[in-house]
């Protein structure tokens, strides 16, 4: 049976509704919580910053945001999150 793949995906609302997703793929063989899967995390958080900060987060809320899986201002919400 074949592994499933780990994927961080971003994801973009506007009233309720999806603007796009943008998915990240850890490429297979990369051990979870390894420096290699670190790269992949790396550049979905990096989107989910610039996507919050355009639309009002703080920098200084980043880590809060990361750790919540969300930002969300008024109609606007940029959700970052694991799937398989």
């Amino acid at each position: 049976m074949a592994k499933n793949k780990r994927i961080v995906n971003v994801i973009e609302l506007s009233d309720n509704t999806v603007l796009g997703v943008n998915t990240f793929v850890v490429p297979d063989g990369v051990e979870p919580h390894s420096k290699e899967e670190q790269k992949t995390v790396d550049l979905a958080e990096k989107l989910f910053n610039e996507m919050a900060q355009a639309n009002g987060m703080d920098k200084d809320d980043l880590e809060d945001c990361l750790d919540n899986g969300y930002f969300e201002e008024g109609t606007y919400k940029v959700v970052i999150h694991w799937s398989n």
